[in-house]
C-alpha cells in the first residue's frame, strides 16, 4: 500500500509540476521503472506519453519498462502495441523486450 501511494504521488508530481523536476530520459525512465515495480501500468504509460510529447527520446529502456509493467498488469494488447511502436520508430529490441512481450501474451 505504501509503495502504491508513493508511486502514485510520484507520478502526479512528475506530471503536474514540470518546474520541480528536470525532465530527461533518465528521470522519465526512473519514474516508469518505479511504476513497473508496483504494477501501475496507467501511470507508466501516462509518463511515457508525456515523455514522447515533450520531445524527450524514448529508448529501449523506456519501452522495456513499459512493456514489463503491461506484462505484470496483464495488459498484453498494450505490450504488443508498444513492441509495434518500437519497430515503427526504429528502436532496438533486446532479449528483455521479447521476453516481456512473450510473458505478457502468456497471461
Amino acid at each position: 500500500r505504501t509503495c502504491f501511494c508513493m508511486v502514485s504521488a510520484t507520478c502526479l508530481v512528475f506530471l503536474a509540476w514540470p518546474c520541480c523536476i528536470s525532465r530527461n530520459s533518465v528521470t522519465y525512465n526512473s519514474a516508469i521503472s518505479a511504476c513497473e515495480r508496483v504494477s501501475q501500468w496507467r501511470c507508466a504509460l501516462a509518463l511515457m506519453n508525456e515523455m514522447i510529447s515533450s520531445q524527450c527520446d524514448a529508448n529501449t529502456i523506456t519501452y522495456n519498462s513499459a512493456i514489463s509493467v503491461c506484462e505484470k498488469a496483464w495488459q498484453w494488447e498494450r505490450a504488443i502495441h508498444l513492441v509495434h511502436d518500437m519497430a515503427l520508430n526504429g528502436i532496438q529490441m533486446t532479449t528483455i523486450t521479447c521476453s516481456a512481450a512473450i510473458r505478457a501474451c502468456e497471461k
